[in-house]
C-alpha cells in the first residue's frame, strides 16, 4: 500500500470524529490550528485528551501548532483534505482554503498526480464554488478537476460530502492549458 496523508486544517478541538472517519483511508493524519482563538494550553489539552481515548492516534496523528497557511508551505503531499467548521468570523480561520481565488490552489498543489480526495461541508467557501463542486460534472480549477464521488458515505450521518480531485491538465512549457470554460 502506498503511503497516504491526511491534513485537517483549522480544526479546532475536532480530533476524535476526524481521526475514526480518515485512519481507514490515510496512514498519517496531521491536525493542523494556529490556537489564535483557544489557547495554546487548551488546544494541546484538548490533543492529549483525545489520544488518551484513541491510544494509536499517538503513532498515526500529529498536531501542528501553527498559522495555517505557514502549515501548508511545509506540507508536500496531500492525499486527503479533510475540511469542516470554519468560517470566517470570530473563531473561525478566515483562509479560505476551498475558495477558488484565495488558497485552493496552494491545496491543490499539493495533491500527488494521480489526484485525491477531498472531505468537506463546504465550509469558508463560497457558494457558487460549492455548489459547482457537487454538480454532476464538477468544477475545474486551474488543471484541476474536483466533483462529487458517486457514492456518499459520510453525508447522511456527518453532512460531509466526499469529493475526486483529478488533475486534468498537463501544463506544458509555453503553452496554456485548456480551461474547460
Amino acid at each position: 500500500m502506498q503511503h497516504k496523508s491526511a491534513f485537517y486544517p483549522c480544526c479546532a478541538n475536532d480530533f476524535s470524529e476526524p481521526y475514526q472517519l480518515l485512519k481507514e483511508i490515510a496512514d498519517h493524519i496531521t491536525f493542523c490550528d494556529s490556537a489564535d482563538f483557544c489557547g495554546l494550553n487548551w488546544l494541546e489539552a484538548e490533543w492529549r485528551k483525545a489520544c488518551r481515548h484513541n491510544p494509536e492516534m499517538l503513532s498515526q496523528a500529529e498536531l501542528v501548532i501553527e498559522d495555517v497557511t505557514i502549515a501548508l508551505e511545509k506540507i508536500s503531499r496531500i492525499d486527503v483534505f479533510f475540511y469542516r467548521r470554519d468560517g470566517e468570523g470570530e473563531g473561525g480561520s478566515g483562509t479560505g482554503l476551498l475558495d477558488p481565488n484565495r488558497k485552493l490552489l496552494d491545496v491543490l498543489s499539493r495533491f500527488p498526480k494521480h489526484g485525491g480526495i477531498i472531505i468537506t461541508d463546504g465550509s469558508n467557501t463560497e457558494w457558487q464554488s460549492f455548489e459547482k463542486m457537487k454538480s454532476t460534472s464538477g468544477y475545474d480549477v486551474a488543471e484541476f478537476n474536483i466533483s462529487p464521488n458517486i457514492e456518499q458515505p459520510y453525508f447522511a450521518q456527518y453532512n460531509l460530502w466526499l469529493f475526486n480531485v483529478k488533475k486534468v491538465y498537463e501544463r506544458k512549457q509555453n503553452s496554456h492549458p485548456h480551461w474547460g470554460f
